[in-house]
């Protein structure tokens, strides 16, 4: 059975409430999320004993980062990068409810120096497979390249491990930039083969906190499909739990990086666009009047329900 529950989940200083939606199956996946920044609070999923753990421990900063809030950059014909203010803006909401999935749909105006640049779209749905699709639907004003991706952090262990090092990560790619610092970006891109950050047939992360051990370390890997189309793109499991997330998509990219503070408590797993203006060439063009959608699916499942397929 499906369910979608609608509570206040608090209040901004200035007493404005925020409202959670919160949409579940029966396996025991429970994903909520904030009208405030359209982002995520919290993802919920079993483990192979079906323990329930909350997967997302960075939340508690949730009025002042950007974590699992859909984020976008324009670059427009004079190259211009415009960064709308997504994380710190309310969006409107409308929920759905099927015998097999749940949804709750949110958009929002796209704004600029008090010109409204377009309108996006974003939509989480999640299913009684335990898959959370996420839809991001952009529809620009002028002709523009964009990027646009979201940013959750997650620790498949979060009751046992206070670091991400026991996780082992499976990323389809043989190419990887680094480091990945704020856009635009004009780095090019590297074999990942004969480096620590070659993840093609799964590795622990524990040696790239060694390599880290007083900073967050990130990287952006370019996928082995085909850019815009749909595949999938990697998986981290943690062997103890028995958590396994999946992530299938149709971008190009999947970056990934360590939780700043606390110190790599938690992976973010975001797939992206290519950065706006460096080197590699498959920018997403979305012309005037038309529009672009980002897709994902996280699909939360454990080591034993994969060995059952």
């Amino acid at each position: 059975m499906m369910n979608i529950e609608i509570k206040e989940w608090g209040k901004l200083p200035n007493k404005q409430a925020i409202t959670a939606y919160y949409l579940s199956n029966n396996n025991g996946v429970k994903v909520s999320v904030l009208d405030y920044g359209a982002r995520w609070w919290q993802v919920e999923a079993p483990d192979t004993d079906n323990n329930i753990a909350a997967l997302l421990p960075g939340t508690d900063r949730v009025l002042e980062s950007t974590e699992g809030s859909p984020f976008l950059y324009l670059l427009t014909a004079d190259d211009g990068l415009i960064e709308p203010d997504l994380a710190f803006t309310y969006w409107h909401a409308n929920t759905y409810t099927e015998d097999k999935a749940v949804s709750v749909q949110f958009d929002t105006p796209l704004v600029w120096e008090n010109k409204v640049l377009g309108r996006i779209v974003h939509n989480n749905t999640l299913n009684h497979e335990n898959q959370l699709l996420v839809e991001t639907d952009i529809q620009c004003a002028q002709d523009s390249f964009l990027s646009a991706g979201q940013l959750p952090y997650f620790n498949l262990a979060p009751d046992t491990d206070n670091t991400i090092g026991a996780h082992t990560l499976m990323i389809h790619a043989y190419k990887y930039m680094t480091p990945v610092e704020a856009l635009p970006s004009s780095q090019a891109p590297g074999y990942v083969l004969g480096t620590p950050w070659n993840f093609s047939k799964g590795n622990t992360l524990q040696h790239l906190i060694d390599s880290h051990p007083a900073q967050a370390f990130s990287a952006r890997y370019i996928s082995n499909k085909e850019p815009e189309r749909w595949g999938a793109i990697g998986k981290c499991l943690h062997t103890h739990s028995g958590r396994v997330i999946e992530l299938v998509s149709n971008q190009p990219t999947l970056y990934i990086g360590s939780l700043p503070m606390p110190l790599h408590q938690a992976l973010c797993l975001s797939p992206q666009a290519f950065p706006l203006n460096g080197t590699v060439q498959n920018k997403v063009f979305c012309a005037a009047g038309q529009s672009y959608t980002f897709r994902s699916r996280y699909t939360f499942t454990t080591t034993a329900a994969g060995h059952k397929h």
